[in-house]
């Protein structure tokens, strides 16, 4: 990757970062605050963050459903409050696994 393309890949990240754990309802006011008058960064932000806030992946879903019937067949009946939860981690705790 070319050294501008690298830099304006960081800027895409950095924003995304700082935005993606943002409640819904004030993305857009900090979206606009860190990209200023660069709407493609705008942009591309905002598709990555549709991206991220789309429901469950198929993959994900399979594991849950696998991790559900395991414990179901540990503890027959047992399954009471089972949650399934379709929220990918945020960049935070992804940070805190690396």
């Amino acid at each position: 990757m070319k050294a501008p393309d690298q830099a304006r890949w960081q800027r895409v990240r950095d924003v995304f970062d700082a935005v993606a754990d943002v409640p819904v309802e004030a993305r857009s006011e900090r979206l606009a605050a860190l990209c200023g008058a660069d709407a493609g960064l705008h942009r591309e932000v905002e598709s990555l963050l549709a991206h991220d806030d789309s429901p469950c992946d198929p993959i994900g879903q399979a594991v849950g459903r696998a991790a559900l019937a395991a414990t179901d067949a540990a503890s027959p009946g047992a399954r009471g409050g089972a949650l399934l939860h379709c929220r990918r981690p945020s960049r935070s705790a992804k940070a805190a696994w690396a």
